[in-house]
């Protein structure tokens, strides 16, 4: 309605929609290719053409790996083992999850049988907004197979490597990460990765 200088109000004008309804059959993660990267873990990437806010994989009813991108290592896996892993992916606006994707079949290197413990406790330990730096911390569980390193991971890509159960991270400001953590021993061999963590940089505007 319009509003004249003294306050007097035209008819008003009316128009209706609706919003838009969540897809029956939304397309499935397409494209998936699976290539070893050590006796421990593999590299998957994909193609979703619809769109989503995660990832999560699967090897048969098994939750092996989470993501936000159209990428992801799975780690702590066994020696000389064939894997047949899936993508399945969260839709925005709540409409769900699709179908998962065909299967990619894979095949880790022979290697050592030991693996970490799987980390635990991921989270947020201390921000800085005048430097967007992050501090994060997580757990290591005691096990048979010593851990002697970490490595932290945004999807497929490695963001940080340390040699205690904390890092620093100077992530571009005002950004959103979604990252894991997997616990190394000392033949190189991984442990599965922690549960994801939604990191948000931190920023501080000019005065």
């Amino acid at each position: 309605a319009a509003v004249d200088a003294r306050g007097n109000e035209s008819p008003g004008a009316f128009v209706s929609g609706h919003t838009a309804t969540c897809q029956t059959r939304p397309p499935r993660p397409v494209q998936v290719r699976a290539e070893p990267l050590s006796a421990s873990s593999v590299r998957l990437d994909w193609v979703q053409e619809a769109a989503a806010v995660s990832y999560t994989i699967l090897a048969g009813p098994t939750v092996v790996g989470a993501g936000a991108g159209t990428s992801a290592v799975v780690s702590g896996l066994a020696s000389a083992s064939t894997h047949r892993l899936r993508v399945t992916a969260t839709l925005a606006h709540g409409c769900g999850h699709t179908r998962p994707s065909a299967a990619a079949a894979v095949t880790t290197p022979a290697g050592p049988t030991a693996r970490p413990s799987r980390p635990e406790g991921f989270r947020v330990a201390a921000a800085d907004p005048p430097t967007g730096t992050v501090t994060l911390r997580w757990s290591q569980p005691a096990g048979t197979d010593p851990a002697v390193g970490y490595r932290v991971y945004r999807g497929a890509d490695l963001v940080a490597s340390a040699a205690t159960t904390s890092v620093v991270l100077a992530l571009p400001m005002a950004t959103t990460h979604v990252l894991t953590v997997a616990a190394l021993d000392a033949a190189g061999m991984e442990s599965a990765q922690s549960a994801p963590l939604t990191v948000e940089a931190p920023y501080l505007p000019p005065p």
